[in-house]
């Protein structure tokens, strides 16, 4: 406050959320970043970091460029956060949908997006979710740490790696 009572203007930089994660991760990487608490497991900053750059990387490589429309379909889950970043990261436009909505419903929904990706979680009945969907559309597994695969990140195709971004 100023000598009058009136709050002082508060001068902060701006900085997006993906800097300040990676900012936040290169100083404690081995803090806690997400916590599942339905499966019994965490994730460190550094591992989320990773799973977000190789997912990113892959939906590159399934063509997401800045501007796109990436249509992920799942209930609440860690995955799903990792595809919002990853989508983030690649300069795409993340569209989450809750599965809980009626399929025929949350189909035609989709479809009125148009996205270039719509990814759907593996233990779905993909099939009705994306009935007529334009686009690529690809399933998506539950992350396994206990069985990390450089080949099989989440059942997403290989991509390429993403020029670092400050």
């Amino acid at each position: 406050m100023n000598g009058e009572g009136e709050l002082a203007e508060m001068k902060i930089p701006f900085r997006d959320v993906g800097a300040l994660m990676r900012d936040h991760a290169a100083r404690h990487p081995n803090k806690t970043a997400i916590r599942d608490l339905d499966l019994e497991r965490s994730l460190s900053y550094r591992e989320l970091a990773g799973l977000v750059e190789d997912a990113a990387g892959r939906m590159a490589g399934l063509g997401v460029r800045s501007g796109d429309k990436v249509v992920i379909l799942s209930d609440e889950c860690v995955e799903k956060l990792v595809l919002l970043l990853a989508t983030r990261r690649c300069g795409g436009v993340a569209c989450p949908f809750h599965t809980e909505i009626a399929a025929g419903h949350l189909a035609e929904i989709v479809c009125r997006i148009e996205p270039a990706l719509t990814l759907w979680r593996r233990d779905l009945d993909g099939s009705t979710l994306t009935a007529g969907v334009a686009g690529r559309v690809v399933p998506f597994d539950r992350y396994d740490a206990t069985e990390p695969s450089s080949d099989d990140f989440f059942g997403l195709p290989v991509g390429a790696r993403l020029p670092n971004r400050r």
